[in-house]
């Protein structure tokens, strides 16, 4: 192990412990809170994904026609993922 690496271990090991101590303090830095995130308006326009809302219909139409069973497995994931988010819930927010 070279003096590079080690300073560049140490270093990673140092601020690994101060992150650590500023959490069990509770400081926050560098954290932004939502309420400093842009507003719709001030942002310009809405970003978008992969498409906009208006043809989700029409991708999950194209999905549901050519490929049926990739459709079913996604109806049946989301139905999963769904009523076990619905079971975590109380946990989470107590």
């Amino acid at each position: 192990m070279g003096w590079d690496e080690v300073k560049v271990r140490a270093g990673q090991e140092f601020h690994k412990r101060s992150d650590l101590l500023m959490h069990r303090l509770g400081v926050r830095n560098g954290a932004v809170p939502l309420t400093m995130l842009p507003l719709k308006s001030e942002a310009g326009r809405p970003g978008q994904f992969f498409f906009s809302p208006g043809e989700a219909e029409g991708r999950a139409d194209l999905v549901r026609n050519n490929l049926p069973d990739a459709a079913a497995e996604i109806l049946r994931d989301l139905l999963s993922s769904f009523s076990t988010a619905r079971l975590r819930r109380p946990q989470l927010w107590r």
